[in-house]
């Protein structure tokens, strides 16, 4: 099979080394993807919004199957144009991929299917803003209607601050959201969806907050861990019975049936001795950094489980105790570039990155943000630079691997920086409630 994977980050870096590991694969083509994935596949000069481009290409080159990557291509309906191309694609319509891209519009299915999420306003005005925060309390939850890179939700218990981003949001959204608290344990579970079907996989868990002990902004992710002890199989049979099922049957009901990858950032309630799933969000691909610590576990092929997604023919599985590796943890770090999540130094953008080859067969570095420079040298292109997985017999073992590496990075290239706490101890036992994504 010719495969043609479409994105830049992190997530496709991890998905392109399982791609290319399938006995199954022929030939991998990458858009436009970053300095690491080098030796995986043939990259591509094509943006991953150059829909026309990418179609062209895929039908010249008589693609199997395109995989994509990030959210925007979704929302501008690139599966729409490869279906009617007849061409084997990856992720959700256009109007599937709205249970990410439009915050309201998931909200509305999950009230309509009684998916159990916090209560909400959707609004657009300042008076609406004013009225939805009085009825809902602090802390107030805001976030924007519309793909904000990991970025468009904010959570504070100061009501002008809070009303300020708000009307900020408004200044480029239609809509913005908001919703009611939830406290408890933040849990990412993603599901393979075969448009009848959800099978979900490894239980994750991230790290949104930039700092350590869950302080600072919210980011596009400074770290993961799987598995996740504390997910016992009831839980995940709550998730699979009370989300993923209740959903796969809303968007059927629609005429807007689900493929791809569904991904569940929950926040997991503990009430009378059981865990009970609340929504926070729904994003329609799969989980960055999730990815980094959920793909290096498989130990299966990828590549006809995503052919079987666009294909519509899942097999009947449970894929969490059948593709994966049992009595195994990763861990990943995310190094970042000075200024993230805020406005990043432009001095340190295009700097080389001195990488020597450290890694083991229980370490993963993934590009994030990364570039050739005019040398055919990898610098700093962008905000989260390098994700480094670590493997190990437990979660402390993994953790111990992944942040040996971290310093082997790090004295070679110390403008980047990392938290220091991911799946720790402390954070990994209670994550923080504020811990929201968008």
């Amino acid at each position: 099979m010719k495969v043609l994977l479409i994105g830049s980050g992190g997530r496709e870096h991890a998905l392109a080394l399982a791609l290319a590991k399938s006995p199954k694969l022929t030939e991998l083509y990458i858009a436009p993807g970053n300095a690491g994935m080098a030796g995986l596949g043939q990259r591509l000069d094509i943006p991953v919004d150059d829909i026309e481009g990418l179609l062209l290409f895929a039908s010249r080159e008589q693609i199997a199957l395109t995989v994509v990557g990030p959210e925007l291509p979704l929302s501008l309906g690139i599966v729409d144009q490869f279906q009617k191309a007849r061409l084997p694609i990856f992720g959700p319509t256009q109007a599937a991929a709205r249970l990410e891209s439009s915050k309201a519009f998931a909200k509305e299915v999950m009230f309509s299917h009684g998916v159990p999420t916090a209560p909400y306003f959707q609004c657009q005005n300042e008076a609406e803003i004013v009225g939805a925060m009085e009825k809902l309390g602090s802390p107030y939850v805001i976030k924007a209607d519309g793909l904000a890179a990991g970025k468009g939700v904010t959570v504070t218990p100061d009501y002008q601050t809070a009303k300020e981003v708000a009307l900020s949001m408004l200044s480029s959204h239609k809509h913005v959201v908001i919703e009611g608290f939830l406290a408890g344990k933040e849990l990412s579970v993603l599901a393979l969806c075969d448009g009848e079907k959800a099978i979900p996989l490894l239980a994750a868990q991230d790290f949104k907050r930039a700092y350590d002990n869950n302080e600072g902004p919210n980011t596009g992710g400074m770290g993961a861990y799987a598995p996740v002890d504390w997910a016992s199989e009831a839980l995940y049979q709550d998730i699979e019975k009370k989300i993923f099922q209740p959903i796969m049957a809303a968007m059927k009901a629609r005429g807007t049936p689900y493929r791809g990858i569904l991904y569940a950032g929950l926040m997991i309630e503990s009430k009378n001795n059981s865990l009970s799933p609340w929504v926070i969000e729904f994003n329609a691909r799969f989980g960055d950094p999730e990815t980094q610590v959920i793909i290096p576990l498989l130990s299966v092929d990828l590549l006809p489980l995503l052919y079987a997604c666009a294909e519509g023919t899942l097999p009947q599985q449970t894929g969490r105790k059948e593709w994966f590796t049992t009595n195994t943890y990763a861990v990943t770090v995310t190094l970042a570039a000075p200024g993230y999540p805020g406005t990043l130094d432009t001095k340190a953008q295009g700097s080389p990155l001195l990488l020597e080859n450290t890694l083991t067969e229980d370490s993963f570095l993934f590009h994030a943000g990364s570039k050739l420079n005019a040398h055919s040298q990898a610098s700093i292109s962008g905000g989260r630079i390098l994700n480094i997985t670590g493997l190990g017999s437990s979660q402390s073992n993994a953790q111990e691997q992944a942040y040996h590496l971290v310093r082997e990075v790090q004295a070679k290239n110390p403008l980047l920086w990392c938290r220091w706490d991911i799946a720790g101890p402390e954070t990994s036992a209670s994550a923080s409630a504020l811990i929201n994504s968008a």
